[in-house]
């Protein structure tokens, strides 16, 4: 039988529609079977048990936010009926703490090498890094476009006037939306 669905955390009140799940179809959570009362597209939460107003919906384990209305289990359920619980301001005040090293000012390298002129450099990459994989495309097709000599230019660090990047590079992301690796495995069944 296929999985349709992902409980990511087995603290999870919500689990996440793998492919598209339909009203009427049953899910299972806790031992016990869940009637879908709503459609659930692929991608999107649908409730494990019966929420009222104010209860948190637990995600990766951890409260993501709370319903903003009654939920009935096997709901889909979305921003429109989520609200975060961060309010406010937060305060913070950087206070950085002085750290002193007894590193030798003689016989100090890195590695770099050293120009023409005589200063030293070292490689300047910019690499392209998504937060989720649904972007994967879009930062191939831009670290692809770098080839073009405008966008090299305009993406060059370089301190030295005319010089380019030596490198750009799409660092595409290895999972699924905001999935962390030990989920992806929950999905092989492992």
């Amino acid at each position: 039988m296929k999985t349709t669905y992902l409980r990511i955390n087995p603290a999870d009140n919500v689990a996440v529609a793998i492919s598209p799940l339909h009203a009427g179809e049953t899910i299972e959570a806790d031992g016990r079977v869940i009637t879908l009362r709503t459609d659930v597209p692929a991608g999107h939460k649908v409730t494990l048990k019966n929420f009222q107003a104010g209860e948190n919906i637990i995600k990766y384990g951890y409260p993501i936010g709370h319903v903003t209305v009654d939920v009935p289990e096997g709901t889909w359920v979305s921003e429109k009926e989520i609200k975060t619980n961060l309010a406010g301001l937060l305060d913070y005040t950087y206070q950085p703490v002085e750290v002193h090293t007894d590193i030798l000012v003689e016989h100090r390298t890195f590695k770099g090498y050293r120009r023409r002129n005589g200063d030293v450099g070292v490689r300047n990459e910019i690499w392209i890094i998504p937060t989720v994989g649904c972007v994967n495309g879009i930062v191939n097709q831009l670290a692809e476009a770098t080839g073009e000599e405008p966008l090299r230019q305009a993406l060059s660090l370089s301190i030295h006037r005319n010089a380019l990047t030596d490198a750009l590079a799409a660092r595409t992301h290895l999972s699924a939306q905001g999935l962390v690796p030990t989920a992806v495995r929950n999905t092989a069944g492992e």
